[in-house]
């Protein structure tokens, strides 16, 4: 599967990129399922993240009661602890559709573009390669599934 870059405006010029109007990042539009409801969201591929994690807004349009998952901790570039509660789901990538353990923040943090895809959920399942100079994305789905499990 191959996707596109996508470009976001810069809000905020920086002394070290003055002249930069734009940025691109690899968010690619995915579905999330849980039972019955499926949501389209755009989520950033991550290979910084150890697992997906998800705002919390979409575990409430799933009908997914976020607290009574199995909670974590999440810790970004502030080291600062953000509490992450883990649900069964599922994730749609280009037509197909695997399970996925995923987290979602409290309410009180938001995720950008709606999730993050990390290591255990799209790593784990595709390699993943990233050309920022053409500005492409590709998932190759593995085929040595069992010996990413046993790792």
């Amino acid at each position: 599967m191959k996707f596109k870059y996508r470009k976001f405006p810069v809000t905020e010029k920086t002394e070290s990129h003055p002249n930069v109007n734009y940025r691109s990042r690899p968010v690619i539009l995915i579905f999330v399922k849980h039972g019955p409801r499926k949501i389209p969201t755009y989520s950033l591929i991550d290979s910084g993240a150890d697992t997906c994690i998800f705002d919390a807004s979409i575990g409430k349009e799933l009908g997914i009661d976020i607290v009574k998952g199995k909670n974590g901790k999440m810790y970004g570039l502030k080291q600062e602890p953000v509490n992450v509660y883990y649900h069964n789901i599922e994730l749609s990538i280009g037509g197909r559709t695997f399970p996925c353990y995923a987290g979602f923040l409290s309410p009180h943090f938001k995720v950008p573009y709606g999730g993050i895809l990390g290591q255990e959920g799209l790593f784990s399942k595709f390699i993943v390669k990233f050309d920022y100079v053409k500005r492409k994305i590709e998932l190759i789905e593995r085929k040595d599934k069992k010996e990413t499990k046993k790792k």
